[in-house]
Formats: structure tokens, sequence, C-alpha cells
């Protein structure tokens, strides 16, 4: 399909991760695959804040988000205040990692920062790509991988060890448009928007990489992976898809119904799981509000706008709650 989508002028990204306390957990640029913990593990969820109106002058967001997926009223929205326009999120058992951009080029992630999550605001810089676009961040236990576009266009997803993040090398080249990062075990997922379609190679084997994974899909963003299913968005048709990794031909683009409503025009593009739940971000279209006497607050200008929300569904789908 080669039609074009325009985007709204104000755009909200939301991306998503979630650490448990007893596992190593990967967040990606709107995503996260979770290990397998108890269910009295308290985990976060971490989001960023990324958004601009460069028409209206509206000032860049700033910041990462977290709450707590067992007390939604426990948010800590500044758990890192310093980043600018942060993009992609990654987070492990103890560390915390996000692409970000800066306030003259604030859709155009360049640089990758680490910092503990003891002292969110004490950041190191990793990786430099100052003249390309990193869009999402994934990492295991040994290496950190994210995405670079080269002229809008061509993609490539990068590989580099943890320990010297200088040294890397291309993982995947030929992408069109990689958008978000998702590992599972020694495998990594990427969605390709260009292509609508969504990537897999095994992290120590370039020569295993397949374009062509998930096909038959609309312009996917973000991306979520555990042992048994590969979960993403397509917030240009306002659907969440899922597919059997082991099958994917079930792969079904609105897997995953309701995470728009009438009140709040939004659509899910950050995505997150843990070992009991699917979680999405909503990006929605400025000055859209359709029913203002539904929720005055958020329509009038005074409060956050309606896309702002993050959404929550058990993974077979079931107990979707949009807000």
């Amino acid at each position: 399909m080669n039609s074009k989508v325009a985007l709204p002028r104000r755009i909200s990204f939301r991306v998503l991760a979630v650490v448990s306390s007893l596992a190593l957990v990967l967040g990606l640029i709107v995503s996260v695959q979770a290990g397998q913990a108890s269910a009295s593990t308290t985990r976060d969820l971490y989001w960023t804040n990324h958004g601009t109106d460069l028409f209206e002058g509206i000032p860049a967001q700033t910041g990462i988000g977290k709450v707590s997926t067992s007390n939604s009223s426990n948010i800590d929205a500044t758990a890192n205040a310093t980043a600018v326009n942060p993009t992609g999120i990654a987070v492990t058992a103890t560390t915390l990692y996000w692409s970000e951009g800066t306030e003259a080029a604030p859709f155009v992630a360049s640089k990758i920062y680490s910092a503990p999550l003891t002292d969110t605001n004490n950041a190191t810089l990793l990786v430099d790509e100052s003249d390309k676009n990193v869009a999402a961040v994934a990492v295991d236990d040994s290496n950190i991988y994210w995405t670079v576009a080269l002229s809008g266009t061509n993609s490539k997803i990068k590989k580099a060890s943890l320990e010297d993040p200088s040294e890397a090398i291309d993982l995947v080249t030929g992408i069109q448009q990689a958008s978000g990062l998702a590992l599972s075990g020694n495998k990594l997922y990427w969605t390709d928007t260009g292509r609508s379609k969504i990537g897999q190679v095994n992290v120590g084997d370039t020569s295993t990489a397949n374009p062509d994974f998930v096909t038959g899909i609309f312009m996917p963003i973000g991306i979520a992976v555990n042992d048994t299913h590969v979960y993403w968005t397509e917030p240009f048709s306002s659907g969440v898809g899922r597919a059997t990794i082991a099958d994917t031909s079930d792969a079904d683009g609105h897997w995953l119904n309701g995470v728009v409503t009438d009140e709040y025009p939004s659509a899910a593009i950050g995505i997150a799981i843990d070992d009991t739940y699917l979680y999405w971000a909503n990006w929605f279209e400025a000055g859209t509000c359709l029913n203002p006497s539904a929720d005055p607050v958020h329509c009038n200008g005074s409060g956050p706008k309606p896309g702002n929300r993050i959404g929550r569904a058990k993974l077979d789908g079931s107990g979707s709650d949009g807000t």
C-alpha cells in the first residue's frame, strides 16, 4: 500500500517499559519484554514524555514517568526530569536507558543515555548518532541495540556491547522504517512501519534476519514479545495486533479493540507487557475532543489532553480498560 498517512500537528509519543525487581526486563522504543516473576512482585511501568507543537509554540515536553502496576494512583511523572524529548526507552532490573533529541530537533533523537534506577537523573552518554535518527532502544544482559534511520527511509539496527557501546556493528540493514524493538531470548523483533511488516533476527547471527516474519498488517509501530506471542500497535488503524510466534499466519492487527473511544479519539502507539498484562500508551490529534461534556477538564485545555492515557488488558485480551 503506497497511500500516505498525514500525521497530526502535535504528536505525543508515549513509550513504555516495565521493570520487575525479580527479573531482567527489556524495554524498547514502544515496547517491553518482561521476565516471569511471582504475583507478589512489585513492578513499575515507565514511559517517555515526548511531544511538542512546532506550529503553536508549545514547549517541548521532558522527562520520563513511572507508575506502579499494582497502584495506578502512585504516579511519578518526573522519575527522570532531565531527559529532553525522550523517545525510545529500555529498562533492566537496575538501569534505565533512553534515546532523546534536542529542543531544536524534537522529533530526531540522536543520543542514548543510561542511568541507575536509584538515581535516574544521573545520566551517562552511551551512544551519539548526531547525524542520524535513533528511534528504538533495547537491551539484554550484555548488549544494547538501537535503530538508526538514514535519510529518513533507509533504516538499520545496530548492536554494541554495554561495556563499550562505541564499538557498534550493523545487525540488520535495509529496513525501510524501523520503529520498535523487542527482545525475547536470543531473538530480536522490529516493526517496519514503512513496509507494514515485522522482522525477526537471532542477535548472534545476522544471516538469520527475516524481514517478513509478520505480514498482512498495517503500519505497525510499537512491539512487545513474550515466549508465545508478538504484540504490536497499529495507531493509524486504531488497533493492537497479535500473532503466534510459532506460526504467524494468525496475525490479526485488530486482535484487541476498544483502545479508542468516541470521547477519547486517540490511538495506541507505545506497548509493553509483563507476565499478566498488556499495556498501551495513547497518541492523539491535537484539538480533537468529540464530547466536551463528558470530560470538561481535559477538553478545555486546562488539563492533560485526552490521548495522554495508558490502557491495560490481560494477555488474552480480556478486561480491556483504555484509561
